[in-house]
């Protein structure tokens, strides 16, 4: 018999790692850029995930002053656990919540130093017209290499926690070498989910409760609306490792999945997480 997915011993390791985290205190300092870092933002934005140029654009405001950078680094007493070069517009009052980004860095790569580069461009992620398939330029906002915690970017704004911790968990080498592209990114997206419920809880088990089962149900009718509307069947289909691949990892998992009753029109937004959720 499956049991609730706050019973399972595996969710119950993750919220105590999680409430330890939260007993530890971070705090961020602002520093300038160095000439090695105002170059980086630079060749970072030269990436060919980011197909719809995102952060290029934003760097195109550099010439005219309307972009910002900032350099913000994470400690834990006198102990760096990161930084982030922060690209945004400069008209936007956005910021990330530098204390949960602290919680993500401490708890998903707790013996790596982080590095990322965020380039905060507005753009949400939003689903074709109907029939039409789903790419990576409706889809992604991130990317970093295996076991490399100092190669994370982040170029698209919403949602940015939870590409964090997805990216992290590249980072912290939880990949497994003989699986393909197509696996990797569902088991990671999977797990991203539910550490960013966990994280989002404070660990407490009533509240990640609560997260992962509206979690759960925004993510069965995203898949429900790329399969009906969009035809995204198969690993074959791009869009397939972000939304219906995870669904396969919590079945093995041994979480229960709601009940759902069918849509009556498509979803328009592609955000994996609900729309509740902070960012």
């Amino acid at each position: 018999m499956k049991q609730k997915a706050s019973r399972l011993p595996f969710i119950e390791e993750i919220l105590e790692n999680v409430r330890h985290t939260y007993r530890v205190r971070f705090f961020w300092r602002t520093e300038p850029l160095t000439h090695e870092e105002k170059q980086e933002i630079f060749k970072k934005a030269e990436n060919p995930y980011d197909t719809n140029g995102y952060s290029k654009v934003l760097l195109q405001g550099l010439k005219n002053g309307s972009t910002q950078v900032t350099k913000h680094v994470c400690f834990q007493g006198s102990t760096i656990l990161g930084s982030v070069l922060y690209v945004k517009p400069r008209v936007s009052s956005y910021e990330p919540d530098w204390d949960i980004w602290g919680h993500c860095f401490s708890l998903v790569s707790p013996h790596k130093k982080v590095h990322v580069v965020y380039y905060s461009n507005p753009q949400p992620r939003l689903s074709p017209d109907v029939k039409k398939s789903v790419g990576p330029e409706h889809i992604n906002g991130g990317l970093t290499m295996q076991c490399n915690a100092q190669e994370i970017v982040i170029y698209r704004r919403e949602e940015d926690t939870r590409v964090l911790i997805h990216e992290l968990l590249h980072a912290s080498c939880s990949d497994p070498y003989d699986a393909g592209v197509t696996y990797i990114e569902s088991n990671t997206e999977a797990w991203a989910e539910i550490i960013y419920c966990a994280i989002m809880a404070k660990g407490v088990p009533h509240l990640f409760d609560t997260y992962f089962q509206k979690q759960l149900i925004h993510a069965l009718k995203q898949i429900q609306s790329l399969e009906t509307y969009h035809h995204v069947k198969s690993p074959q289909d791009y869009a397939w490792r972000y939304y219906n691949g995870k669904r396969e990892v919590w079945r093995s998992l041994g979480i229960v999945l709601p009940q759902i009753g069918p849509l009556r029109s498509p979803i328009k937004s592609l955000r994996m997480t609900f729309q509740d959720m902070k960012e």
